[in-house]
């Protein structure tokens, strides 16, 4: 998500129409879109941690298919309480060994 929005921001994209509504990409999408994908690839790569759905959210927050705004906003809240609050309740169900608490 984070390499998707730096491109948006900038390529100056950030309000501009989704490739849907304009029935195409522009120059300035295509480049921001590759070098998304590329940015994600490569972090990926270099943390070890593969995950392909991660590159193809950058793809689609840079086409303009899931815009900047309150529906991204609250997933990226989601997101966190997510990680926030997995290891907790992992802690919780599970004690602090790892193991089922009840077995």
């Amino acid at each position: 998500m984070a390499s998707g929005l730096a491109c948006l921001a900038a390529f100056g994209l950030w309000d501009h129409p989704s490739v849907v509504s304009r029935h195409g990409d522009t120059a300035r999408q295509s480049v921001a879109q590759a070098l998304a994908v590329g940015l994600t690839v490569f972090f990926l790569h270099l943390v070890d941690a593969h995950h392909p759905p991660a590159a193809a959210t950058a793809l689609l927050i840079t086409s303009g298919i899931t815009r900047p705004g309150p529906p991204l906003y609250g997933m990226l809240t989601d997101l966190a309480l997510v990680l926030v609050l997995a290891p907790v309740l992992a802690k919780t169900l599970h004690g602090p060994s790892g193991v089922d608490s009840e077995g």
